[in-house]
C-alpha cells in the first residue's frame, strides 16, 4: 500500500514469490498500527517491507525471509514500539533488516536468527535508537556503513551513544515484559 491506515488487525500465513513483503509491503503514507504479523515469507522482509511509510506498536512473529530481513525489512520508512521475535532471514537480519535511510525507535528484537545479524543488520544510514536486541542467532547485531545505534541495549555492546550491554530481564521465557529491576526503563534518550 502506498496510503492509508491499517489498525488492530491480524496478517497471517501469506506467501510472496520473490519480491518484498510477505505480510505487508508498505510505501509513501501508509501505515500500520498495532497490529500482529506472523507465518508470512517471502524474498525480502519475510513479514513486512517498507519502502517509505511506518508501523507503530506491532508485533511482527514467526516470518521468514528467503534472503534478508526475516521480521521486517527497513529500505525507506519509520518502525516505532514493535516487537520483533522467532522470525528467520536465510541470510541478513533474522529480525530486522535495514540497508538504507529508514529509521526505527524502542523496538524489542529477540530470538530471531539470521546468518549476519540474526537480530538486526543495519548498513547505509540507518538509525537504530531506544532499542533492545538480543537472545538471538548467530549473532545479535551488525552494524556497517553509516548506521547509527544509541541509547539501545545490544549484546555485545554496540559503539554510539548510550548504549549499553546488560541484561534487559525479561518478565520470562517468550514474555517480552520487562521487569521493574531492568536496566533498560528510563535508558533511552
Amino acid at each position: 500500500a502506498q496510503t492509508g491506515s491499517v489498525a488492530g488487525t491480524t496478517i497471517r500465513g501469506n506467501a510472496g514469490t520473490g519480491g518484498c513483503g510477505g505480510g505487508a509491503e508498505l510505501a509513501e503514507d501508509a501505515e500500520m498500527i498495532r497490529c500482529t504479523v506472523e507465518a508470512n515469507t517471502n524474498q525480502v522482509g519475510g513479514g513486512i517491507h517498507l519502502s517509505g511509510g511506518a508501523i507503530r506498536g506491532c508485533t511482527i512473529a514467526w516470518n521468514r525471509a528467503l534472503t534478508d530481513g526475516g521480521g521486517v525489512s527497513v529500505e525507506d520508512g519509520f518502525a516505532e514500539s514493535c516487537l520483533l521475535h522467532h522470525n528467520r532471514a536465510e541470510t541478513n537480519g533474522g529480525g530486522l533488516y535495514m540497508p538504507g535511510t529508514g529509521q526505527v525507535f524502542n523496538l524489542t528484537i529477540a530470538d530471531n536468527q539470521g546468518a549476519v545479524g540474526g537480530g538486526a543488520y543495519l548498513f547505509g544510514t540507518a538509525a537504530f535508537w531506544n532499542g533492545i536486541v538480543v537472545s538471538n542467532e548467530v549473532d545479535n547485531v551488525f552494524v556497517g556503513g553509516s548506521a547509527a545505534v544509541r541509547y539501545s541495549m545490544t549484546s555485545p555492546q554496540a559503539s554510539g551513544e548510550g548504549n549499553q550491554l546488560a541484561d534487559p530481564r525479561f518478565l520470562a521465557t517468550n514474555d517480552y515484559h520487562l521487569t521493574g529491576l531492568s536496566s533498560a526503563i528510563d535508558a533511552g534518550s
